[in-house]
């Protein structure tokens, strides 16, 4: 049963302009490539029947690696018991949507796949989004994610890094906050996760 502050009710609205607006604040729910969710959201605006939509949405959030990572964090934080099987995703095939990565890693390797998939993210979605999708898994993140945190304004990285570590609780996702600290700013740099203010 859906809570009264969960989002997805936007799209109960009568209005299409309004569901639509609220397909896009839920876009980390669909692991899958920018044109496969326009397509998907423009669907799921469209539908006249609102439990069709309901329904369908549920769908793709039943297996959306966001979501359970966010859950799974969630129960951490609330000290719950986690069993080694839990910190599996949901579905293998959805968390390579979501990376934009191959199941079949022959001919180029995982590094040049890697690489590639965050190239192709930086231009369908927001430098945040792209940031928090890779921090997910405990591999270095992409070269070029790095390379866009460090060519942002100063007071952007700045404001980048602030949102990440007031809100990131998970120690694989602290890791990369420290990573990118180290690596996007100038030395002596001290952001608050470290102990000094920003």
């Amino acid at each position: 049963m859906a809570e009264m502050n969960d989002p997805s009710l936007g799209l109960l609205l009568p209005q299409e302009e309004a569901r639509r607006a609220t397909m896009q604040r839920l876009r980390g729910w669909f692991d899958c490539g920018q044109e496969e969710f326009t397509a998907e959201a423009a669907t799921l605006v469209a539908l006249a029947d609102p439990s069709m939509r309901m329904t369908r949405l549920y769908e793709w959030r039943a297996r959306s690696t966001e979501l359970y990572y966010w859950q799974l964090e969630d129960r951490l934080r609330n000290k719950e018991v986690v069993t080694l099987a839990d910190l599996l995703p949901p579905s293998f095939e959805g968390l390579a949507e979501r990376l934009q990565l191959p199941l079949d890693f022959t001919g180029l390797g995982f590094t040049a796949r890697w690489e590639k998939s965050a190239q192709v993210l930086l231009v369908e979605d927001e430098l945040l989004a792209v940031v928090a999708r890779f921090s997910s898994l405990p591999v270095a993140m992409p070269e070029v994610v790095i390379t866009a945190v460090s060519d942002l304004p100063l007071a952007e990285r700045q404001n980048l890094l602030r949102r990440i570590a007031s809100s990131w609780r998970s120690p694989i996702r602290l890791m990369h906050v420290v990573n990118l600290a180290l690596r996007c700013f100038s030395e002596g740099y001290r952001p608050r996760c470290f102990g000094a203010p920003l």
